[in-house]
C-alpha cells in the first residue's frame, strides 16, 4: 500500500491580488487631494495666528485711546511687515488697525493671497457690544479658508 501525499496549497491568485490594488489605488486617489487641502488650510491657520499679537495689540490701542486709524507698521510700536514673518508668511501689513497678513510663495496653494482681518468698532457694522469685534476676509480658496467661523 502506497500512501499519496496531496498538498494543498492556500493563498491569493493573481487577480485577487490586483482587485485588492486597484481598490487601494482609488481610495488614494480621494485621499490625497483632501490631506494636501488640510496641510494647505494649516498653513494659512498660521498667519492668522501670526496675527493674533497684533490684534491684542489693536484692541489695547482701542481701549486706551477709542483710535486706531493711527496704528500702521512702523509707527506706534508697531514693526515693520516683515517682522512678522512665520515659515508660511511673508509679512502682516497693518493700515489704520486692519491687519493683511500675505503669504509667501513656498506653497503655490498659498502663493500670492491673503487673509485680512478688519476690527469693528462697537455701533458700527453690526457690533452692538463695546468691544471691538474682528471681521475675517481672504483671497484664498473657500476649502483653504483660515477664518473662524
Amino acid at each position: 500500500m502506497t500512501a499519496s501525499f496531496r498538498s494543498n496549497q492556500s493563498g491569493f491568485t493573481l487577480i485577487e491580488l490586483m482587485i485588492v490594488i486597484a481598490i487601494i489605488a482609488i481610495l488614494m486617489s480621494f485621499a490625497i487631494p483632501a490631506y494636501q487641502n488640510y496641510v494647505a488650510r494649516t498653513k494659512a491657520a498660521e498667519g492668522v495666528s501670526l496675527a493674533s499679537s497684533l490684534r491684542q495689540y489693536v484692541s489695547q490701542a482701542w481701549v486706551n485711546s477709542e483710535d486706531i486709524s493711527t496704528l500702521n507698521n512702523g509707527s506706534n510700536g508697531i514693526g515693520a511687515a516683515s517682522d512678522y514673518q512665520g515659515e508660511w508668511v511673508q509679512g502682516i501689513q497693518v493700515t489704520g488697525g486692519v491687519l493683511q497678513v500675505n503669504f509667501n510663495n513656498k506653497s503655490p496653494l498659498l502663493a500670492g493671497n491673503s487673509v485680512t482681518l478688519t476690527p469693528i468698532e462697537p455701533g458700527s457694522g453690526g457690533n452692538t457690544g463695546s468691544s471691538l469685534l474682528w471681521s475675517c476676509s481672504t483671497t484664498l480658496p473657500a476649502q483653504l479658508d483660515p477664518c473662524p467661523k
